[in-house]
């Protein structure tokens, strides 16, 4: 799925180690996505394990346009379902 809008934040890379313990960075960071006519723009929430993505997230500027290739997904835990977007692709919009 793809997503355009403008890096609203970005969280601070964190290391997590997986049950077989290999360990990866993490980052999560927020994109505002334009809506005409909207009071309030919505944001939304992508993470990366991706070293390439947090390297070029982490530079770039608030504010920036852009791009962002990510898959949805959702798990379940204790009754209740979570969707998570993981990017795997991001770019600068033209």
């Amino acid at each position: 799925m793809d997503f355009q809008g403008t890096l609203k934040s970005v969280s601070t890379p964190e290391t997590i180690t997986s049950k077989a313990g290999k360990t990866y960075n993490k980052v999560t960071f927020v994109l505002n996505l334009p809506q005409e006519g909207a009071q309030y723009p919505q944001s939304i929430a992508i993470e990366t394990l991706n070293d390439i993505i947090i390297n070029y997230i982490c530079n770039c500027p608030i504010g920036t346009a852009l791009v962002v290739r990510c898959d949805v997904g959702a798990r379940e835990w204790q009754g209740k379902f979570f969707n998570s977007l993981k990017a795997w692709n991001v770019t600068p919009v033209q």
